[in-house]
């Protein structure tokens, strides 16, 4: 995995940020705070989100951001040649968190949790271990040192892809921790099949029983069905003559209702017939009155027209008279508005005289505000040129002095290099001295600890010798283990079948209670529930077998109790004795562990203690080599007190020299700061002459001003006033026109006579005849509608004789019928009785064959539930061959991780001593990965924990473990992670050893296609292939741009 590009918005101080990352080291350079760290912190976030941050998520966005402003970090990276995307933002008031992973252009996951869950899957890593390998943060290289042994164990397992054979020998205990557990079930099945023989006989004889008596009931439901066949055939019989009975009786019905309706349409009609008469009367009477209807009529349409053109007359009188009025208003307002206009009628010439005024008083302004700008200008600069002239002349007197400084120091100052040469001498006597006297202290500190090393080694010597025997005693006693333990076994499965058998008995024993007595509540008069006889004689008979039943089944419930306690007693003992064995295992294992510690150690402190001899041997070649030294502390330190006051003579000499130098200019600048002031002030008055001659008047100017604002008034008052008369004589024209079409209305009009009085007269009279014609019209209608009343008076009668022939002949063929309603009903309760006996025959032999049905099926599934159980018999010979496969896999397995641990530390000891050395110069030449995979140092061929060491030596140990498990990671991946990231590492280190880190990082290249290095130094950035300058801006956000 390499990062291709990083993009953010709005992310913590980077508002818009975008950079490309190149294959190389590639350096984060910038001051402490500027967002160094933050750059890098976004890519975890991107991957892992908010747990890889800081701060709470509240605290990620850009704080001068609005609540609509996202937070967005986007990354590209490649991974095993494929190209990926991952863009994760925090939006709105309550930074609701989202993200998306693509793969090119496809969606893998979105959603916070989705996405976090692919990236673990696709790397392979949690964020804590992803830390750990490739991403040491700032301020924590040691990490994964400051863990518990524990805890620092189980992450490089999983780094380095132990876990995952820790994963399957967990499988494969489970399995076979399973596979017991289900021999132990399958065992306590089987044990019951011999009950269950026993009970498939039982249930063939009653199934026997129940078929017998099923043939019995259907010869029953046999003879039941013909009875009620015979009794079904007379009920159809009766049932037909009854139709036929109620069908005439029905009939008849139905003529004497149609004979009652027709004698009552008969009555109705002949009142019709009477209302007839009636009508023609009343109607003879209304014709007679009704004769003047049209005449009238015509009479009132014409006044209705007089009327009309009367209410319009009078409408167009007082219309006329309203807009006369209005005219003459609007013809005096007219005459007001031209005189107005008379008025304003030289306005623009005025208008054009004043603006010609301001124009000039404008310029006149402008000129005289260009010259007060240049005095003001002249006279800052003459004060800035007085201000410098007071300073040269200050200089001035400061250069005497300084000459005079000089020629007093220059005696003092001929001893420097005599006293330079003999304080160099002292120097180099002083280093061979100190390194002779260092020498020989070591040297005696090395003999001291080469005599306690050598009697700690004869110690331990003696105690190997002690312990060689505990090997063959601890196989001795784990073979005595595996025969108890297959002991145990076999007493336990036999514990399982007497179990097994115990609870057969007790389910027999209940089953025969409670059949028991079942039968004594019955008695010995009552019917058997299969074979359906009493039970007679034979009541004592079974009584006493299900007795002797019962005693059988408790001697031999007895009898297995007696073997389960004596089973339990011996697996009891077994276990004890092999409780026993196992606390002996764990001691001589504990002393095997101890023997292995010892010799371990022991090999390694005579490897120790060669180290150390041949340290001695190196240390006396040394002394050897430096001979007698000639050394004096005080006359050094004498020669040293002289040699620093010369320098500082020397010292104050060179600045005041140099300060000569500088100031040896100062008259010519004196004369020419002179010169110009003397021309700015020529300058100034004739500046000041000009401004004189303009003569502008700042009132004039406002009075001109006020003057057109004014006329300008005067001109829009005019404007408006022409358009309020053009309008008005638009009014005034369309007045004129409607009252000469009024005048017109009113000369038709004129010649018009009504009275009202006689209109009113008219149309009462009207309206008398208008309801005695209604009147004459509706009883026309409803004689016209009468007059096929005798018509139909004479059907009608008809009709009637018809129908009442026809009853008496329908009553004639009812008492030809021979029926009566008894003898029906008793027919029809014959019929249900036989219904009913013969529906109780097939209920009973329905019951009798779902017993039977049943019976079957219970003795079907205990011939299956006993195929079921000789399968579980050949399954369980499978698995137990099955769990001895598991067995051996387990050992497999267990050694196969263990040949792996064994191989682990030394490799991460051989690739941290590497990185050690190259990083001290050789000054450490061991770095150890010991138990728990704690850190030790070799210093001076002895071995010290971490801990001993200073905080810059620590630093640089973790940093070694730090490239040794993301060089050992990075090959058991198979290359899936081909960048490193490495905050502030030179913080605690001198320049030789910045110097070796940076070479140890070329190395590294050929491991890791990019490393990022984050750093405040600022002459590293010059040592790397890539440089990202990271700055802070004056208004707290922060770039990111390539030197």
């Amino acid at each position: 995995m390499i990062i291709r590009s990083l993009k953010l918005k709005n992310y913590r101080r980077f508002v818009d940020c975008e950079l490309e990352f190149p294959e190389g080291i590639i350096g984060l350079v910038g001051n402490n705070g500027a967002g160094k760290s933050t750059l890098m912190e976004s890519l975890g976030w991107a991957l892992f989100g908010n747990n890889a941050a800081r701060s709470a998520k509240d605290e990620i966005r850009y704080s001068a951001s609005s609540a609509s402003d996202e937070c967005q970090v986007m990354v590209d990276f490649e991974l095993d040649n494929e190209q990926f995307r991952i863009v994760r933002q925090l939006r709105g008031r309550t930074h609701s968190g989202d993200a998306s992973i693509f793969s090119g252009k496809n969606l893998l996951a979105k959603s916070t949790t989705a996405v976090n869950e692919e990236v673990q899957r696709l790397l392979g890593l949690d964020l804590k271990n992803f830390e750990i390998s490739f991403f040491a943060k700032q301020k924590e290289l040691n990490a994964l040192s400051d863990l518990t042994p524990g805890e620092r164990e189980k992450h490089i397992i999983k780094l380095l892809g132990i876990s995952d054979v820790d994963e399957a020998i967990k499988l494969i205990r489970d399995d076979h921790r399973n596979g017991h557990a289900k021999i132990a079930v399958n065992e306590t099945v089987i044990a019951s099949m011999t009950v269950m023989e026993t009970d498939i006989a039982l249930a063939h004889a009653e199934s026997l029983a129940l078929e017998t008596r099923i043939k019995n009931a259907e010869e029953n439901v046999q003879q039941l069905k013909g009875t009620l066949s015979n009794a079904i055939q007379r009920f159809a019989e009766t049932a037909e003559l009854r139709e036929q009975y109620l069908e005439i009786k029905n009939e008849s019905e139905k003529l004497n209702g149609r004979i009652d309706a027709e004698g009552k349409k008969l009555g109705d009609l002949r009142d019709e017939a009477k209302t007839l008469c009636d009508y023609q009367d009343r109607a003879a009477i209304l014709r007679d009155k009704t004769a003047r209807y049209d005449e009238v009529k015509g009479n009132v349409e014409r006044q209705n027209e007089l009327a009309l053109k009367h209410s319009k007359l009078i409408s167009a009188q007082s219309t006329r008279d309203q807009l006369g009025a209005d005219l003459h208003k609007l013809e005096d307002y007219i005459s007001d508005l031209n005189r107005e206009i008379e008025a304003l009628a030289n306005i623009d010439e005025l208008l054009l005289r004043k603006n010609i005024e301001l124009k000039r008083l404008y310029a006149l302004r402008s000129r005289h505000q260009d010259i007060c700008s240049k005095i003001n200008q002249v006279k800052f600069r003459l004060e800035s040129k007085k201000t410098d002239l007071d300073g040269l002349r200050k200089q001035a007197e400061t250069l005497h002095q300084h000459i005079e400084n000089a020629a007093a120091m220059k005696g003092k100052i001929s001893d420097y290099d005599i006293l330079k040469v003999s304080l160099e001498r002292q120097n180099e006597s002083a280093l061979k001295h100190s390194s002779l006297m260092a020498a020989a202290k070591n040297r005696g500190k090395l003999v001291s600890e080469c005599n306690s090393l050598q009697a700690y080694v004869d110690g331990m010597t003696k105690e190997i010798s002690t312990l060689a025997g505990i090997e063959s005693v601890l196989l001795q006693r784990m073979d005595e283990l595996k025969s108890i333990n297959i002991v145990i076994k076999s007493h336990r499965s036999y514990h399982t079948a007497l179990q097994a058998e115990s609870r057969a008995f007790r389910d027999g024993q209940e089953r025969t209670r409670i059949q028991l007595a079942d039968i004594e509540k019955l008695g010995p008069d009552s019917k058997c529930d299969r074979c359906l006889r009493t039970f007679g004689d034979y009541y004592e008979e079974i009584r006493a077998h299900f007795e002797s039943e019962l005693d059988f089944l408790a001697k031999a419930i007895g009898a297995s109790d007696a073997k389960l306690c004596d089973i339990e007693s011996t697996i009891e003992k077994e276990n004890n004795r092999k409780d026993s064995i196992e606390e002996d295992i764990r001691n001589l294992n504990k002393e095997q562990s101890r023997l292995k510690q010892i010799q371990k150690t022991t090999v390694r402190d005579v490897e120790g203690l060669e180290t150390l001899r041949l340290k001695i041997r190196e240390l006396e070649d040394e002394i050897a080599g430096l001979g007698e030294v000639q050394y004096d502390t005080t006359r050094h330190g004498q020669i040293r007190e002289q040699f620093e006051q010369a320098s500082k003579q020397r010292d104050e000499y060179i600045r005041v020299m140099a300060s000569i130098n500088s100031l040896a200019d100062i008259p010519g600048k004196i004369k020419e700061t002179e010169s110009a002031i003397e021309i700015m002030t020529k300058q100034a008055t004739d500046l000041e002459s000009d401004l004189s001659a303009i003569g502008y008047d700042e009132n004039a100017l406002e009075s001109a001003e006020r003057e057109l604002r004014e006329c300008n008034n005067m001109k829009a008052r005019l404007i408006q006033v022409q358009k309020t008369l053009k309008r008005e004589e638009t009014v005034l024209h369309a007045l004129e026109i409607k009252i000469k079409e009024l005048d017109v209305n009113i000369a038709m009009y004129s010649g018009v006579i009504y009275s009202p009085e006689e209109h009113k007269n008219m149309r009462a009279e009207f309206e008398e005849l208008s309801g005695l014609r209604d009147d004459y019209l509706r009883i026309t209608s409803s004689i016209n509608s009468l007059e096929d009343v005798p018509v139909k008076i004479a059907e009608t009668e008809a009709i009637i004789i018809n129908l009442k022939t026809q009853a008496n002949l329908i009553s004639e063929r009812l008492s030809s019928i021979t029926y009566s309603d008894e003898l029906f009903a008793a027919i029809q309760k014959e019929k249900e009785k036989a219904q009913v006996g013969e529906h109780e025959a097939e209920l009973a032999l329905r019951d009798l064959t779902s017993d039977l049905k049943l019976k079957h099926q219970e003795l079907q599934n205990l011939r299956n539930e006993i195929d079921r159980k000789t399968l579980l018999i050949e399954e369980t010979k499978v698995l137990g061959k099955r769990a001895s496969v598991l067995k051996l896999l387990d050992k497999l397995f267990g050694d196969f991780r263990q040949d792996l641990i064994g191989r682990i530390r030394p490799a991460l000891s051989r690739r941290g001593t590497y990185y050690l050395d190259l990083l001290t110069d050789g000054k450490y030449s061991e770095l150890e990965v010991g138990e728990g995979y704690s850190l030790y140092i070799n210093d001076g061929g002895v071995k010290y924990e971490i801990n001993r060491f200073s905080g810059g030596e620590k630093d640089i140990a973790n940093l070694c473990l730090r490239l040794a498990i993301s060089e050992l990671t990075h090959e058991s991946r198979e290359s899936i992670f081909s960048f490193i990231v490495l905050d502030e590492i030179f913080g605690s280190l001198d320049d030789n050893r910045r110097n070796a880190v940076l070479n140890a990082l070329g190395n590294l290249k050929k491991h890791f296609r990019q490393i990022f290095v984050i750093t405040h130094l600022d002459d590293i950035k010059d040592r790397l292939e890539y440089s990202i300058m990271i700055e802070e801006r004056p208004d707290g956000t922060s770039t990111a741009t390539y030197l």
